[in-house]
């Protein structure tokens, strides 16, 4: 009985091995009657105008979601499966078929479309409300390129007049197109990620141009700096603001430490000095306690955020 279990254990080992491990011919792979089989295959059949309209690949997506190839090893043309057992060949899980073209790649991202929604925004906040570009880009978490492109190309479009003979195939171009590619919602990636906002001070140039015989003094400089004149600021450091200066002379008087020093004999090389302290508070510690030397030693912070070493009764 073992040794026919161990027969028919080899037979099963063999024809699974046989069935995985087959072997195909380079040419046999390189035929064009084969590929040219295997096309038809993947296309399917054609009407009269030559147009593969019954593969499902066919029609361009029209609800802003990509259509892009699943190797998920059902048929491009016909009835599908109902069930279909996942093989070696399965769809990467880490792919989103929506967003990345490429089935084994998932580095490679379709760019998102700005909805017009945001875009009239982006104008908007350039033209009426002055905003500058990098400050827009913060603002909606959009690379600063692509809000500069937006605002240039708005400006071409309110200028550009079309041909009437191809404004209607361009309306209906652009309405196709903008279907196909999915829309951006907000948010940070990797793609849309904006540098650091300028301080809106540094935006302007701080260089002018004038003329030779054009006067230019101390004031026309200010002006430019947006710095008020030394005037004003000479009167604000003359001023004596009698409510701020005692709010000043209150804090020093509540730092201030309260010490006595106690009378130093003859001989004596030491001077006792003691030092008033909040009840609760510990004062310096010299030296260490065991505590301190062990390696579970407490650890805690204080008010300014500063690690320190647990008292014991602490």
């Amino acid at each position: 009985m073992v040794v026919g279990k161990s027969n028919i254990i080899s037979q099963s080992r063999h024809l699974s091995s046989t069935s995985i491990c087959s072997r195909f011919n380079r040419r046999a792979t390189m035929d064009k009657t084969v590929l040219l089989n295997e096309a038809k295959q993947f296309f399917g059949p054609t009407n009269v105008k030559g147009e593969h309209c019954k593969n499902k690949f066919f029609y361009p997506p029209q609800n802003n979601r990509p259509n892009y190839i699943v190797n998920d090893g059902r048929p491009l043309v016909g009835d599908q499966f109902p069930t279909k057992r996942p093989g070696r060949n399965s769809n990467n899980r880490e792919r989103n078929p929506t967003v990345h073209p490429f089935p084994n790649n998932i580095y490679t991202k379709t760019a998102y479309l700005i909805p017009e929604n945001i875009k009239d925004k982006i104008v908007e906040d350039a033209t009426t409300n002055g905003l500058h570009p990098q400050e827009i880009a913060h603002k909606y978490s959009i690379n600063l390129l692509r809000v500069e492109a937006i605002l240039k190309l708005r400006d071409i479009e309110s200028k550009f007049v079309p041909d009437e003979k191809i404004a209607e195939d361009l309306n209906r171009y652009a309405t196709i197109m903008k279907r196909m590619f999915p829309l951006f919602k907000g948010g940070y990636s990797a793609d849309n990620l904006t540098e650091i906002p300028t301080p809106h001070k540094t935006l302007q140039d701080r260089f002018l141009t004038i003329e030779e015989s054009e006067p230019f003094g101390p004031v026309d400089a200010a002006r430019i700096l947006k710095l008020e004149p030394a005037e004003d600021t000479l009167k604000k450091l003359t001023e004596f603001d009698v409510e701020h200066a005692k709010a000043q002379q209150e804090e020093l008087d509540r730092k201030k430490v309260d010490v006595i020093y106690g009378k130093r004999r003859e001989g004596e090389k030491s001077l006792f000095k003691f030092t008033m302290k909040e009840v609760g508070n510990f004062g310096y510690r010299y030296g260490a306690s065991r505590r301190d030397r062990k390696k579970d030693r407490a650890i805690g912070f204080d008010a300014s955020g500063k690690m320190v070493y647990l008292h014991p009764e602490q």
